[in-house]
């Protein structure tokens, strides 16, 4: 539909810009950033059990091997009950997305 799109245009545009901004190392964005990340730090140093969290968090539920585990599970049983079209859809984007992540992290360094 034309409001998707167009929100697809706009993110995308707007992702596309923040990418060239971080490439560039564009000073008010590399403040920002070393701001947030000093407040962050300061408070993980105050909290040992918060940073330990965080850890199990970033290490296993949000990891992207995690992610990719699950959708082949996903995958398989989606073949397992004959919605072919759909498993080979679900592993071609992922595949796809796993490339582009990869190639981004690349870019950027």
């Amino acid at each position: 539909t034309a409001p998707a799109l167009w929100t697809g245009a706009v993110v995308g545009a707007a992702s596309a810009v923040l990418l060239v901004l971080v490439a560039v190392r564009w000073s008010p964005l590399m403040s920002l950033d070393r701001s947030v990340a000093d407040t962050l730090h300061r408070h993980a140093v105050a909290d040992p059990g918060l940073v330990h969290v965080n850890r199990v968090l970033t290490d296993w539920v949000w990891d992207p091997w995690t992610m990719r585990a699950l959708i082949a599970v996903a995958v398989i049983a989606l073949w397992w009950r004959g919605a072919r079209l759909l498993a080979l859809w679900t592993a071609a984007t992922s595949l796809l997305a796993t490339l582009l992540q990869q190639g981004l992290k690349a870019a950027v360094g």
